[in-house]
């Protein structure tokens, strides 16, 4: 079984973003990860860690927020700890399930990978980067733990997983729209400028 990989680089308004694309038999799944003033936002998958370890090299990094524990968000956050020595923070929920070998569906291994365990710390409410103050804001939905983080400096909202389409292809168990639909109410409270999506750039 060959999946074909990609990645490509772009920076849009200072921020840095590595996208990974997976495909296999017509089926193409990509995620991205940003890095912005020293903070790497996801780790992408365990499938595409070849392709994002440059990435993740090159740039200068202080320390990884995780939006949610699902595997293509934290499928190198083993790689970012061990090998450069970064800490990682997020949601205090999952924290002990990061720390395990993780239980998801063959059809999720086949795309993403098996990813490695890891150790994160909680992040709390906010967080600093070198030049700013980040509003760590819980919105839950797609995943129990997930976490939108807003540059309160820039106005850059990095939103994970947030987000409904009007034709829905895929629902895992653990999701709930309506929750969703509230996470989506809850972050238009908020000032922000750009929008950062883990899956759309």
């Amino acid at each position: 079984m060959l999946l074909k990989k990609s990645f490509k680089e772009k920076t849009i308004n200072s921020v840095q973003m590595g996208k990974g694309t997976v495909a296999f038999q017509g089926v193409k799944l990509n995620v991205h990860c940003f890095v912005v003033d020293g903070v790497l936002i996801d780790t992408g998958a365990k499938s595409l860690e070849k392709e994002f370890k440059s990435f993740f090299k090159y740039h200068d990094i202080d320390q990884v927020v995780i939006t949610h524990y699902h595997e293509d968000h934290t499928g190198c956050a083993s790689f970012v700890h061990k090998e450069l020595q970064l800490p990682i923070y997020m949601n205090d929920i999952m924290l002990d399930y990061c720390k395990k070998k993780p239980d998801y569906p063959l059809y999720r291994k086949l795309f993403w990978g098996k990813r490695s365990p890891f150790h994160a710390e909680p992040i709390g409410t906010t967080f600093s980067s070198r030049h700013a103050t980040w509003d760590v804001i819980e919105t839950p939905g797609h995943a129990i733990d997930h976490l939108s983080f807003l540059n309160r400096e820039t106005g850059q909202l990095f939103t994970g997983d947030l987000y409904c389409q009007e034709r829905i292809k895929v629902v895992l168990r653990e999701e709930s729209i309506p929750t969703i639909i509230e996470s989506l109410k809850k972050v238009l409270t908020y000032d922000f400028e750009d929008v950062f999506c883990c899956h759309a750039g």
